[in-house]
Formats: C-alpha cells, structure tokens, sequence
C-alpha cells in the first residue's frame, strides 16, 4: 500500500520537470487518472493543487461515490475527508511520502524532448511522458503512463494547467 501511494504522489507530481520548473512555486490542474488492475479500468477525475515545497490538496470529482473526497498534504500530515461518512481522518505522513517525491521529481528532470520520455526507478516503477503542453514557456506533460516491472498500471492526464497562481492558504489546512 505504502508503494501505491508513492507511485499516486510521483504521478501527481512528475510533470515537474526541466531547469525551468525548478522555480515554479504552484501550480493547479484537472485530471484524469485510469488505473488499469488485470483486465479492469478504473477512473478518476479530481482536482489537483500543489504548492512547493510540501503541500499537495486532491478533491475527488469522479466516481460519484467518492465525489466530494479531499486528500489534503501539508508539512508532516495527511488529513483524509470522507463526505459520505462525514468523517476526516489525520495522520502523520510516513516516510518515502508523495511530497518527497514531487521534490525529487521537480529538480531531478532536465528533459528537452517533447515526448515519449522515460524515467525508471530502483522500486520497478517507470514513468512514461507521452505528450507535453508548454505553458508560459515551461513545458508540463499532458499524458503520463506509469509502469510496476514493465506493466501499465496508471494513465494520468492533465488538463487546464495553471502556473504559480494565486492559492487559497485554506485549503491546506
């Protein structure tokens, strides 16, 4: 469980690449998640916003049943809200976390291709780039596929990107 959700933080973040992001302060974006498990796809859409160094806020917009969920990273805690339940649960974040990896993510890539650009790591998971947008002359990627051992496991495409615009303090917290 503890690599899944490693993977969900590379995948919401590895689109921080190249000298010039290594300045970006925020950024906001739509996305669309498939997870592919045996034969069956599952499909996610939420709203992300990431303020660096170690914020990240997700709100769940698809499937319905989890519409309204937030998962909400500020510093050292995870606070999970669940609307059907009504409930919020806070925990401390465990290492080898989301926010490690989207710094690591943003300053490791130095990348001028446009697409069809791989990253692998010591855990068996890749990271696929597929197509990429430039924005305000920063190049973010639109598609992402992330493999576990050479298997597509996740489809992460992002839509509306916005670059290092203002944020709702709030929502962190």
């Amino acid at each position: 469980m503890k690599k899944i959700i490693s993977i969900m933080f590379i995948v919401f973040n590895v689109f921080i690449y190249g000298k010039e992001l290594i300045n970006i302060k925020s950024f906001k974006s739509f996305v669309e998640e498939e997870t592919f498990i045996e034969k069956n796809v599952k499909i996610k859409k939420y709203n992300l916003i990431v303020e660096f160094p170690d914020k990240l806020y997700k709100e769940v917009i698809y499937p319905e049943i989890n519409k309204g969920e937030k998962y909400i990273y500020n510093n050292n805690v995870k606070k999970t809200y669940y609307p059907l339940l009504e409930q919020y649960i806070e925990e401390p974040i465990e290492e080898d976390n989301i926010l490690d990896y989207i710094n690591f993510i943003k300053n490791d890539f130095d990348i001028e291709e446009n697409i069809n650009i791989k990253v692998e790591y010591d855990n068996g998971y890749s990271i696929l780039i597929r197509d990429v947008e430039e924005i305000g002359g920063i190049k973010f990627p639109k598609l992402i596929e992330i493999y576990e051992k050479n298997i597509i496991i996740k489809k992460i495409r992002f839509f509306d990107i916005e670059i290092d615009k203002n944020i709702d303090e709030n929502l962190f917290e």
